[in-house]
């Protein structure tokens, strides 16, 4: 899916002034978030869930990091939040549950 922003640019009245505004367009986010996904046992999973992810509109790359933790690697174009829900509705829609990955370490003591 492509999305189509249109904006409104006053100011520009030569052909400069119009190839710095066209120059400006090009916008790109890099997030990178990391997913906690439940239900993977085996490679052909590990296949689903980066399939899943790789039709998510602004996922560039989605990467299964440990089959056992579950934990896999985001990367895209939109927003952090966006991205990381609209990857966990996918995900659940195939069968694996889907979260922030919120690493849990120990307290020293």
């Amino acid at each position: 899916t492509t999305r189509r922003v249109v904006l409104k640019v006053e100011g520009m009245t030569c052909p400069k002034c119009i190839g710095r505004g066209e120059a400006m367009t090009e916008v790109e986010l890099d997030s990178v978030v990391l997913l906690r996904v439940e239900g993977m046992t085996c490679p052909k999973c590990v296949g689903r869930v980066e399939k899943a992810l790789a039709k998510v509109f602004g996922v560039k790359e989605g990467k299964v990091l440990d089959l056992e933790e579950g934990r896999v690697e985001v990367k895209g174009n939109i927003a952090p939040e966006e991205m990381v829900k609209a990857c966990c509705s996918a995900l659940e829609d195939g069968g694996y549950p889907a979260s922030l990955w919120v690493d849990a370490k120990p307290a020293d003591g």
